[in-house]
């Protein structure tokens, strides 16, 4: 009896056992924390493309939207976009169309906004739970 708890065979798969499903929780954790991160990154591009869009120039909603949209890499069928243009004279809303009473331009400002929502590919993220929204935003003064 005394020889069978002195072998030692098999300890290290024993011990790897063990540690295996640590392991594979931890990696599947940065998995999934890597596809949130690329997600956010690749929403956030595609508002600042169209941003450059609106500081070039443009003056198209609609064109603003597919152009955000066609920039947003692998975006998900839960993914919007919205473009809204708004004017202020001396920090009050204000008509794009009228001068303000100080006889100046108004100042027009572009907002940008995406949306989604990000589904855990892995389901094991406690820090990032399932279903999480995604949202990102940017003001562009064009003058």
């Amino acid at each position: 009896m005394r020889t069978f708890f002195r072998n030692e065979h098999g300890v290290g798969a024993i011990e790897f056992a063990l540690i295996a499903p640590m392991l594979a929780i931890v990696l599947m954790g940065i998995m999934s924390g890597w596809a949130y991160y690329q997600q956010n990154n690749y929403m956030r591009d595609s508002v600042e493309v169209a941003g450059k869009y609106f500081l070039q120039g443009g003056t198209s909603e609609a064109t603003g939207i597919a152009i955000a949209e066609a920039a947003w890499n692998q975006k998900p069928d839960d993914g919007n976009v919205e473009v809204s243009k708004t004017c202020a004279c001396a920090g009050a809303a204000a008509s794009c169309t009228t001068v303000c009473s100080d006889s100046s331009i108004p100042e027009k400002y572009w907002t940008i906004e995406a949306s989604s929502v990000f589904y855990d590919p892995f389901f094991v993220n406690p820090i990032v739970p399932d279903g999480f929204s995604l949202y990102e935003r940017q003001v562009v003064r064009v003058r």
